[in-house]
């Protein structure tokens, strides 16, 4: 009897384990691109702001990864929130290529630049790994007597393992990864370029 029981036990444990999932705490560091179009920009005072408005559903996470039908579901999470590390990259990309950025509005402030978060998440597809960064920006002059419009932004980052065994669920390199083309995509973005060309 006692022999039976025991593959019973083990499957009631991975049961239970698929339930409840397992966390896993992730740090995603920022690389600065190495050639900016901010280093021609005429060098400003910016206020940097972000807001998050992604799906309720991935606010709990930046990646899942289930193995299989009895393999516990993998979430990821961020130690810092996706806000603050966007914020922090943008910031580090500004002030990197001549710009200065502050935390609070103030008299010195030239450029307001506010962002909307739509989508900070990772995933595995098969033998694809990839990830997605979406957002709404605004940018506008201080001194502008019209609203900014805006535009949409987004950064990308995806990989095709030849062998899905090499596959790591962490989706961190490839989220640091799409920061980096989201980040080069505001940089050369008309809208963006034209608010601070016009000053």
């Amino acid at each position: 009897m006692k022999h039976h029981l025991l593959p019973i036990a083990t499957v009631l444990v991975l049961a239970i384990a698929g339930c409840t999932g397992i966390t896993h705490k992730i740090n995603v560091r920022y690389a600065p691109v190495e050639q900016s179009p901010l280093a021609t920009l005429k060098p400003a005072t910016v206020l940097i702001q972000v807001e998050d408005q992604r799906p309720a559903e991935e606010r709990g996470y930046v990646s899942k990864w289930e193995g299989g039908p009895l393999d516990p579901t993998h979430r990821f999470v961020t130690r810092e929130s996706p806000v603050e590390i966007l914020r922090s990259a943008l910031r580090q990309e500004f002030q990197r290529n001549g710009h200065r950025v502050v935390d609070m509005p103030s008299a010195e402030v030239e450029i307001n630049i506010n962002i909307v978060l739509q989508r900070f998440i990772g995933a595995v597809v098969g033998a694809d790994k990839m990830a997605q960064i979406q957002a709404e920006v605004s940018v506008r002059k201080v001194r502008a007597t019209e609203a900014a419009t805006p535009f949409p932004v987004a950064g990308t980052y995806k990989t095709h393992y030849v062998g899905i065994a090499l596959i790591t669920a962490d989706p961190s390199n490839e989220l640091a990864l799409a920061m980096q083309d989201f980040v080069k995509n505001l940089a050369l973005d008309s809208r963006f370029l034209e608010t601070f060309e016009q000053r």
